[in-house]
């Protein structure tokens, strides 16, 4: 496996979206399908700028020419976190690009500006709807479908777990900890310093990394008793009682247990991966089974046997929760060559089994769920395939990216800062309130 791209180091921006995603839905291309066999160029916005996906996809891309002869495809690569802000921008030229590799968590903005074409069933290789979905494992299409209309081909389904340096504990002579108790009671036997220096904590907490800590958050309030919000987006649970006990037991592991030393994150987004990655954090939370590639390839020192995946620990007896996200490729609706535009996806598509045995990517296809590449990998069998399969998408907020900072902003307080958990969510909980869907 190859070491996960960076792409959910940011959450794609949505402000302005309303504006220019309408243009979008209005402007353009006006929608046609255009001539399948006749001449034309497609433009393709991915933020696969690096090998092994790029190479991967200008793979793709090649064989898709020689089959349409008259046909050229312009792959805009982008660093990630910044496609959506390009989507926009070529939407309000007048010219979206025909196929979009979409992140889930900004679907919502999509879906509810009406600015995407639904599949096109029969340019995608299949009958209908059903036989679509039947390919895949349940609950991959549910962040790209409303109202019974599918609106994107997934390229990755995914969730997060527990990645945990077994070695760690076994010197303590600890057993890996399956609840939040028994985290809190190790901390201080992981904790370890030199000259006065903290050298390792038992667990890194993600920090300055808002739609990471929103995942790992929503998960721990749902063991603790309900989501961060309902299932329509229209209710904040921020300061429910549920929601509370989760932050308040989080920051216990900082100031109460030892167990987490959140200096050591620096500012550094994502610095969580890289603390546990350098063998100073016996546990972290926001890795997939795409985490695998990186301790292959950066972290060998802990790569597998020294690391191993494990479930989220628990509280009180309830069942590890785990949240699902992902990205799927979509065709706007003011697109020429839409039935085009779904056949590249679905070439696109079709090496899901080469991006899973060179990235970790799993789209969600029993296929290549069962796949020899698949069920040869450490834990996937026995970790991250049972935990896809029941898990859920985050709840999908049309103003996610801004509610994902202020959640964000709160966990920062309170972990960082010591700050009072009421209070800190409270506040919160203000500011995302004229942010919550509408209606439902």
């Amino acid at each position: 496996m190859y070491s996960r791209r960076g792409r959910l180091a940011f959450r794609a921006a949505v402000l302005g979206s309303a504006l220019l995603l309408t243009v979008v839905a209005c402007g353009g291309g006006g929608g046609g399908s255009g001539d399948p066999n006749g001449a034309a160029t497609l433009t393709y916005l991915t933020h696969f700028n690096q090998v092994p996906g790029s190479a991967i996809e200008k793979k793709v891309v090649n064989a898709f020419e020689k089959a349409h002869p008259k046909v050229k495809v312009r792959i805009m690569a982008l660093q990630s976190g910044t496609e959506f802000t390009k989507f926009q921008t070529l939407a309000s030229a007048g010219s979206p690009p025909d196929v979009y590799l979409a992140d889930s968590s900004i679907m919502s903005a999509l879906l509810s500006h009406k600015v995407l074409a639904p599949v096109d069933y029969k340019a995608v290789g299949v009958r209908d709807k059903n036989a679509l979905e039947s390919q895949y494992i349940s609950g991959v299409f549910d962040g790209y479908t409303v109202d019974g209309m599918t609106y994107g081909l997934p390229e990755e389904y995914s969730n997060y777990g527990s990645w945990v340096n077994v070695k760690a504990f076994k010197d303590a002579g600890l057993d890996v900890p399956t609840t939040w108790d028994q985290v809190c009671q190790d901390g201080s036997k992981l904790l370890r310093k030199k000259n006065g220096k903290v050298v390792q904590e038992e667990v890194a907490l993600p920090t300055n990394l808002s739609v990471s800590q929103v995942y790992f958050l929503d998960a721990v309030a749902r063991e603790f008793g309900s989501p961060l919000f309902n299932a329509s987006g229209t209710k904040s649970n921020l300061t429910s009682k549920a929601t509370v006990n989760a932050f308040t037991m989080l920051q216990n592991l900082v100031y109460k247990c030892n167990a987490a030393v959140p200096s050591l994150n620096s500012s550094t987004q994502g610095a969580d991966r890289l603390v546990f990655g350098s063998g100073q954090a016996a546990m972290m939370f926001t890795g997939g089974a795409w985490y695998l590639g990186s301790l292959k390839q950066q972290y060998k020192a802990v790569a597998p046997p020294i690391s191993a995946a494990y479930p989220y620990p628990t509280t009180g007896g309830a069942e590890p929760a785990s949240e699902s996200y992902g990205y799927a490729w979509v065709v706007p609706k003011a697109g020429k060559n839409q039935t085009l535009a779904w056949k590249l996806a679905k070439a696109l598509a079709d090496a899901g089994n080469e991006d899973f045995t060179q990235m970790g990517l799993f789209d969600g296809r029993k296929s290549v769920g069962s796949s020899k590449a698949a069920t040869s990998q450490p834990f996937w069998t026995s970790v991250w395939q049972p935990a896809l399969a029941h898990s859920s998408y985050a709840v999908s907020l049309a103003n996610g990216s801004q509610i994902d900072d202020i959640i964000g902003n709160a966990f920062d307080d309170i972990i960082l800062h010591h700050g009072n958990v009421k209070s800190a969510l409270q506040n919160a909980d203000k500011q995302v309130q004229p942010l919550l869907n509408q209606g439902g």
